[in-house]
Parts: structure tokens; C-alpha cells; sequence
């Protein structure tokens, strides 16, 4: 029931709130070749950014092959900002490849091992969990 109305199968209802386009973010077979890591997120330090640029290199130092990226743009007018200098230190030191703003989240996911979250910020469900998850792409939140 919607209100006091008995919703029919024909109609379309939509519930405001977090959600993913099933139509869009299908499950994909695993890529092929060395493990890809993403984080998809604002470029903010709340978002465990700096962790997970940490943990690539703390996997580079083991010998430990995989690519690492950072998906996202810099949320300027947010103190908690990563510079974007900053970003660009990372990635001349061939420790992440930021590729910033991208809107073809599902070829992004589709070319994902693992879909990484390591916030701390207090968020709900992040959409990009959701959506690596409907990709079938195994998440660490």
C-alpha cells in the first residue's frame, strides 16, 4: 500500500532515497589481469583517502601487484579537501592513478576487482557501495 491507495503491479512507484539503477550497474564477469582496486568517493580525507593511498604502498613495499585508483573530483569548498596537489603527488609517485570526475560509473566498476570505502565520516550507505554491489564487485567499506 501507498498512503491508503493498493498500488497495482502495472504501476511504477519510486521510494525517495538511496538506490541504484539495475538497468545500468549490471553484475560483470571479473576483468582479466592485475587486480585493480577503486575508490570512488569526493577527494576529502574523511573518505579514508589517505589510508588507502597507505595501503597501496604499504602493498607496493610487499611486492604486492595491483592498481590502485582514486575516482572522484576535489570538493574545493570543503575544508576536509585532499589538495589537488596533493593527488598529483601521489600519482607521480606511481602509488595511485587519480582519474577524477567520472560519469560511466559502470565501466569504471566493471573494470574493478574490489570497490574500497574506508570512510570515517558518519555517512548512511554510500551509493557507490550499492553500486559495486549490484555490479557484483566485492566491496571493503
Amino acid at each position: 500500500m501507498v498512503g491508503s491507495r493498493i498500488v497495482r503491479e502495472t504501476q511504477t512507484v519510486v521510494i525517495h532515497g538511496s538506490g541504484v539503477d539495475v538497468a545500468r550497474f549490471l553484475p560483470q564477469p571479473e576483468p582479466d589481469g592485475e587486480a585493480v582496486v577503486v575508490l570512488a568517493s569526493r577527494m576529502l580525507w574523511i573518505k579514508g583517502v589517505g589510508e588507502f593511498v597507505e595501503a597501496a604502498r604499504l602493498l607496493r613495499q610487499r611486492k604486492i601487484r595491483a592498481k590502485f585508483l582514486l575516482i572522484g573530483m576535489v570538493d574545493q569548498e570543503n575544508p576536509a579537501a585532499i589538495p589537488e596537489s596533493q593527488l598529483l603527488a601521489w600519482q607521480s609517485d606511481d602509488v595511485i592513478t587519480w582519474r577524477g570526475h567520472q560519469e560511466e560509473m559502470p565501466s569504471v566498476l566493471a573494470s574493478a576487482h574490489v570497490v574500497v570505502l574506508p570512510s570515517y565520516g558518519g555517512e548512511g550507505l554510500p551509493k557507490i557501495l550499492l553500486e559495486a554491489a549490484a555490479c557484483a564487485r566485492p566491496i571493503v567499506a
